[in-house]
């Protein structure tokens, strides 16, 4: 059941990256050609929900976990930087690549067949680097005062709450729920929230995984 819930999660991120053309290679061209957000905003938009969901179901039903988060070291640095420039003559980042590739444009093949191929070469040549690198732990749910535990509820059950009604109202222009989940095109919003739900599915069944394989 656990595989079944992550596969039809991974199936909600490709399709809604599809459905909203999320690309970060095309929000940066969106706002050096045109002076505008759009695109950019949806990740922020998407780190909110991300943030939002992540922070409620940890502190409220796994206290004990930590929320961690991996240090900026030269050699991420340096990764990040190449990853863009790979993404720039790829001319799609992660997101967009799949999208293109839902969309039929089967060059695109080569660039996720290299996935796994570059994991192995940066495992092979990196393997010292990346065994003594741990993630740094950012805080504990537990370790939050009341009121600062309150105060980040309410911050994220406005956020999730307003963004709930954006999304409900958008979705009034389709009379039913079929036609709006098969709509060609979704709102970022929509898209955002479907990718942070998503997102907290993969992770949950990941953490689950690793717990019940320790055991």
């Amino acid at each position: 059941m656990g595989f079944f819930f992550g596969l039809v999660a991974a199936f909600t991120v490709g399709f809604a990256a599809h459905r909203a053309s999320i690309c970060a290679v095309k929000a940066v061209a969106e706002v050096f050609t045109s002076r505008r957000v759009f695109v950019l905003v949806s990740f922020v938009k998407v780190s909110l929900w991300v943030f939002s969901l992540s922070f409620l179901f940890l502190a409220y039903f796994h206290a004990a976990t930590q929320f961690r988060h991996w240090p900026i070291t030269a050699v991420s640095v340096c990764g990040g930087l190449l990853l863009g420039i790979g993404a720039a003559t790829n001319g799609a980042c992660k997101f967009g690549t799949i999208t293109r590739l839902g969309d039929g444009d089967v060059n695109f093949l080569a660039t996720v067949a290299s996935w796994p191929v570059g994991a192995l070469v940066a495992k092979s040549l990196f393997a010292t680097i990346m065994s003594a690198s741990e993630p740094a732990v950012l805080a504990n749910p537990s370790m939050f005062s009341d009121a600062a535990l309150w105060t980040l509820t309410a911050g994220c059950v406005a956020w999730t709450g307003w963004q709930s009604v954006v999304i409900a109202r958008g979705m009034v222009r389709f009379p039913s729920l079929a036609k709006n989940l098969l709509a060609p095109q979704y709102r970022l919003s929509a898209a955002a929230a479907l990718l942070a739900i998503a997102n907290l599915v993969l992770y949950s069944h990941s953490r689950f995984s690793c717990t019940a394989a320790r055991q």
